[in-house]
């Protein structure tokens, strides 16, 4: 007697992208219940600079430019991730984030991207990735130090 085990294909993509690097299947499978996935074309206007938050953004596969201030920043591409710096401080998107190639999403609001902070592996990358963009910005000089907020 065999047996088939049967996997869940948007588990499967979700593997090997560094996001989730290190997530367990039970983890990988709340981040599938906490999120949906979201397909857009290429030239797609993903979030815009200034605007109310939209949700966490992680990239399946494809690429996004990324820009501020009408000036390009550079290019996001699977595994990486945006719009958590407004869904941290419930400030407006920081960024224009704009699809370069036909690109796959996995989405999460407001209610959903607390929940997935809350998952090991996914908020260890989420504070590395914000770690090293503030030492990059500070490094560069476009960077201020501000008051630390509390909201909550």
């Amino acid at each position: 007697m065999s047996f088939s085990t049967r996997r869940n294909p948007a588990i499967e993509r979700m593997r090997p992208l560094r996001a989730v690097c290190g997530s367990t299947d039970r983890e990988l499978a709340r981040v599938d219940r906490l999120t949906y996935e979201l397909e857009a074309p290429a030239g797609a206007v993903l979030v815009t600079e200034g605007d109310s938050p939209r949700g966490f953004f992680l990239i399946v596969s494809g690429r996004a430019a990324v820009s501020v201030g009408g000036v390009c920043c550079g290019d996001l591409g699977p595994g990486m991730f945006f719009g958590e710096t407004a869904m941290l401080d419930r400030g407006p998107e920081p960024a224009t984030v704009i699809a370069r190639t036909a690109i796959v999403l996995r989405v999460a609001n407001r209610r959903e991207f607390r929940e997935l902070a809350e998952i090991g592996p996914v908020a260890h990358t989420m504070l590395l990735t914000l770690a090293t963009r503030q030492r990059h910005a500070l490094r560069n000089g476009t960077c201020r130090i501000v008051p630390e907020a509390v909201n909550g």
